[in-house]
């Protein structure tokens, strides 16, 4: 399956969240549910490898004010882990992945 996503105003204004995006698609599709309280980040490039988000920190504390209760995270993130804030390491359930099939594996219901 194949989705592209195209700004019709010219903005080129920047969404990174393709892991989201086809992980919902998938969802849909198969009739199967997103685990609730579950946040996915990473961007997809156009061959299908994840991107790493810049940063994470402000991201999952936004996150946890939210209610979310596990994030999944690209691979590419985890060295930036050990700098997160103690209550956001506690409070969610991070899960890194390296490849799309895991992620959407790990966050639509069986």
């Amino acid at each position: 399956m194949v989705a592209e996503a195209i700004d019709l105003s010219g903005g080129r204004v920047e969404c990174p969240c393709g892991v989201a995006f086809l992980a919902a698609m998938l969802s849909a599709i198969g009739q199967r549910r997103v685990q609730a309280g579950t946040v996915v980040l990473g961007d997809l490039t156009i061959q299908g490898n994840v991107k790493a988000l810049p940063s994470i920190t402000e991201v999952l504390q936004l996150a946890l004010e939210n209610g979310a209760l596990r994030v999944l995270l690209p691979i590419g993130n985890k060295a930036q882990f050990s700098s997160l804030p103690e209550d956001v390491v506690e409070k969610l359930d991070i899960i890194f992945y390296g490849d799309v099939d895991r992620a959407v594996a790990k966050v639509v219901e069986l």
